[in-house]
């Protein structure tokens, strides 16, 4: 269970510095509440993801970008 937990964490850490990058890519200005909303979110349907399924992650990020751009 904890070896579970800690791949999720990691995970969970990675899609972050991938989100802000996202962020970015859309010109989403720093310190926002367009910027702010994107990022927590984003953080939200991370949660419900599967562990390490980047596709999925990846599919989600088209949809949102579009929204928020």
């Amino acid at each position: 269970m904890y070896k579970k937990r800690e791949i999720m964490i990691k995970f969970e850490e990675k899609a972050l510095e991938q989100i802000v990058h996202l962020a970015d890519d859309i010109e989403l200005g720093d310190d926002t509440p367009k910027r702010d909303a994107f990022i927590l979110e984003f953080q939200s349907a991370v949660k419900l993801m599967r562990n390490d399924d980047w596709d999925q992650f990846y599919a989600f990020a088209d949809i949102i970008m579009q929204r928020y751009n």
